[in-house]
């Protein structure tokens, strides 16, 4: 675990963000920790490192969430143990493949490869969402052939031998299907910091579960694979301690303001949001690339094309963060003109009688 002094981290761009990715995980439910390791790369620290810190910061969250441990006492424990144990494999993968590039060809080729990640992560989840809203608009179906939805549809009844049968949820799979939800789980987790955030609909369109005995699974394995995560990166020296104790301070009072603006805002605005700051996430990681390209020495780049790119992906990241803390901080502002308007008039009232 790595003890950087204080005073040479960005501390107020690390408790920016920590407030911006709280804010999110409270405003769209979890969206929060796909900002925190693009962030954190942009704010200077190596791949490796944001993704071992961010998961020590997502750890300290989630053992502190009622939720996560109510989800503990409902979830099926063979179930659990079945997706816990290959999420374990995955970590080590998802981190030994990005400890091995950077041993071998240097950072650049390291950041790069979480990078890469990243973009399709965002780019896939962007275009879902947008996908949801255009659907919503049109009030019907989108007919998609080669959905993920239904390629899982179509692999459920290939019960490859082993079988296995779980009795609380009345369902019959191959042991192969489970087994592989929670190594894809843990290979995110060990490589963006973002485990699990596919195990629930695959849980749902590929093993046939019920969406509540999903959600439990999903919020339990993602509680194991931060526990997990968290301890293998911080023994090989991949987290930095300082910077996720900053990412606290403006995570816990982000993430108690995103939800007070979940509460306040219609549905169709919060998906819009989310479109747009994760696209713009994942845009500001692709203008990253030509530069850890040049350092990687696979490329030359002019000095002023170096500074517009930094400048333009900086701007991309904090644009997106300002498009929260407006969003977020307007809702919550308007909700308390409102509540302090009508109050004031009501006592005003009661005067006059």
């Amino acid at each position: 675990m790595q003890f950087v002094p204080v005073e040479t981290v960005n501390v107020v761009g690390l408790i920016a963000l920590g407030l911006v990715g709280g804010m999110l995980g409270g405003f769209v439910g979890g969206g929060g920790a796909f900002v925190m390791v693009p962030g954190l790369m942009g704010l200077g620290v190596d791949g490796l490192t944001a993704v071992g810190s961010n998961l020590l910061h997502r750890l300290g969250r989630m053992a502190t969430s009622k939720r996560r441990w109510n989800a503990l006492r409902r979830v099926d424990p063979k179930l659990l143990v079945l997706l816990s144990l290959p999420s374990v494999a995955g970590v080590e993968l998802g981190r030994g493949v990005t400890a091995l590039l950077r041993e071998r060809y240097g950072r650049a080729v390291a950041d790069m490869h979480v990078s890469g990640v990243l973009i399709v992560v965002l780019g896939a989840v962007t275009h879902m969402l947008l996908m949801d809203l255009w659907r919503s608009r049109r009030h019907a179906p989108i007919a998609r052939p080669l959905s993920v939805k239904g390629v899982m549809r179509r692999l459920r009844p290939l019960r490859m031998p082993p079988v296995i049968r779980f009795p609380a949820s009345n369902v019959v799979v191959s042991l192969w299907l489970v087994l592989a939800i929670g190594f894809v789980a843990g290979w995110f987790g060990g490589t963006i910091a973002l485990g699990g955030f596919l195990t629930v609909p695959a849980l749902i369109y590929l093993l046939g579960m019920p969406a509540s005995i999903a959600i439990a699974a999903d919020l339990s394995l993602v509680l194991v694979i931060g526990a997990y995560g968290a301890v293998t990166f911080a023994v090989r020296g991949h987290v930095n301690l300082h910077a996720t104790l900053l990412l606290y301070l403006g995570s816990i009072p982000g993430f108690h303001l995103g939800m007070v603006g979940a509460r306040l805002m219609r549905e169709t605005p919060i998906r819009i949001a989310s479109c747009f700051v994760l696209g713009l996430v994942g845009f500001g990681r692709l203008l990253a690339l030509p530069m850890l390209s040049a350092d990687a020495g696979w490329s030359t780049l002019p000095p002023g094309v170096r500074t517009v790119l930094h400048v333009a992906s900086l701007v991309a990241l904090f644009g997106a963060a300002a498009l929260v803390v407006a969003l977020v901080g307007g809702v919550v502002a308007r909700a308390l003109w409102t509540r302090s308007a009508h109050a004031l008039g009501h006592d005003m009232s009661g005067e006059e009688d």
